[in-house]
């Protein structure tokens, strides 16, 4: 494989612009990190590593580079680490980003091509809480395709949309978070369009966001008048892409990846499950010369279940599939780029 990349609007964005730890902890930073005041221990245990934003004020108390030392694989303190979070020692945890790599609206770099085919649209961007905390790279790469097709963007991030306690089966969180964040999110979309003509979209650069805000809030929250408007506004950013691409077409200058003459994309369940088509592979078919292979099997992910320690040796037995699958579309090519989206 020549790349690795998360995302669909990684590639495009290429296409249109052509486990190490530190040496040494200070023990006052793996103590506040850990369990030193036991209510972080008691914290870590009771939210079971499913509340995303609490894990991040926890890591805000040290630094990045101290959580990506502790959580990694094969470092000293992971077993303790993956006792005190019921997580399985084994199974690989995102990176969490450093604080210069995350990304706010005042940090977005908005260079919108005012020549672009869709400068009728205007976006607001939902990261979630992996674009976030984890992979911001990704946000950016969201926003640059978007400006090149002539779409302004801002960027807003309420909260975690409640996915990994949803797999929990935490029905009372999530609705709390469902009510707050589509408040928040109303808001903000209502702001946007008393100040402007554009149409505005929601747009979440996750499928298990987009899923969750889709149907997922609707089934659990029904009357809920947010939600429903939220519902209503939000498309997942393949979805957003290929609707503008088909509508406008996309903005010239589309060139073929370097080095890569076909691409392996792995169709994750909450994509599929939005019943909107496969639309991360409509988008890459306009990349010249990329022939695009699509798995759709599972890959046993599941959010915390592939991680928790009961569960993490199922998960690996359940995407074996598309392990197979991958492989053999691997031994069909010559040139690959993985992309899951």
């Amino acid at each position: 494989m020549a790349e690795t990349e998360d995302h669909t609007s990684s590639t495009v964005s290429r296409s249109m612009a052509n486990n190490v730890g530190p040496s040494f902890i200070d023990s006052k930073l793996a103590g506040a990190f850990f369990s030193c005041p036991l209510r972080c221990q008691y914290r870590f245990v009771s939210m079971d590593f499913s509340d995303i934003d609490s894990m991040a004020k926890m890591v805000s108390l040290t630094s990045s580079t101290v959580a990506n030392f502790v959580s990694a694989r094969g470092s000293p303190l992971r077993p303790l680490f993956s006792s005190l979070a019921n997580l399985h020692q084994d199974a690989p945890l995102p990176k969490w980003a450093s604080s210069s790599e995350k990304l706010s609206q005042s940090q977005l770099s908005n260079q919108v091509n005012l020549d672009g085919p869709a400068a009728e649209e205007r976006v607001l961007l939902l990261p979630g809480c992996f674009c976030s905390y984890n992979q911001p790279s990704l946000a950016s790469d969201a926003v640059y395709v978007l400006n090149k097709q002539g779409v302004e963007c801002d960027i807003f991030y309420p909260g975690c949309c409640g996915m990994p306690q949803l797999e929990q089966g935490d029905l009372a969180s999530v609705s709390e978070k469902a009510t707050r964040i589509a408040a928040a999110l109303s808001l903000k979309v209502r702001e946007i369009q008393a100040n402007c003509n554009h149409n505005i979209t929601l747009v979440s650069l996750t499928p298990s966001c987009s899923f969750m805000l889709k149907s997922e809030w609707p089934l659990l929250l029904p009357h809920d008048e947010n939600i429903k408007f939220v519902a209503s506004m939000t498309a997942d950013i393949s979805e957003f892409v290929s609707r503008i691409f088909k509508k406008y077409s996309p903005a010239p200058g589309m060139v073929s990846l370097p080095n890569s003459e076909r691409a392996i994309l792995h169709s994750a369940c909450h994509s599929r499950a939005q019943n909107v088509g496969n639309r991360a592979q409509q988008i890459l078919q306009y990349i010249p010369k990329l022939s695009v292979s699509v798995v759709s099997k599972c890959s046993g992910h599941g959010g915390l279940w592939g991680c928790k320690s009961s569960s993490h040796a199922s998960a690996i037995k359940t995407g074996q599939a598309a392990k197979v699958a991958i492989e053999k579309s691997i031994e069909k090519a010559t040139k690959e780029v993985w992309l899951t989206f």
